[in-house]
């Protein structure tokens, strides 16, 4: 959930630049070039600012790095996120047909 105050139709998605629109203004243009129709502006900064407060370690990880038990370890350690470790893929589905 984002904060009802948080200013989506004046932030600017691709710098951060806050300025007002008239309600008649449909289409949002920034100084930094970014050009957008207002609504899905709107909802691109909602949706930044929303993954923003998702709990989660900020450490990357490089490939190999992790391992596959610890990697479902932090998914189920996010907040709405269930997963199952499958041994194999075979007890789940059939192989995939080549054509």
């Amino acid at each position: 959930m984002v904060n009802q105050f948080f200013p989506s139709t004046q932030l600017c998605p691709n710098c951060g630049n806050k300025q007002k629109l008239e309600l008649s203004e449909r289409i949002y243009q920034c100084s930094c070039g970014y050009v957008e129709d207002r609504d899905v502006k709107s909802a691109i900064c909602i949706e930044q600012e929303a993954l923003k407060q998702i709990p989660t370690d900020r450490r990357e990880f490089t490939l190999g790095e992790i391992s596959t038990s610890t990697f479902f370890t932090k998914l189920n350690n996010i907040n709405g996120v269930k997963v199952k470790q499958v041994k194999s893929l075979s007890q789940e589905a059939s192989p995939l047909a080549v054509g």
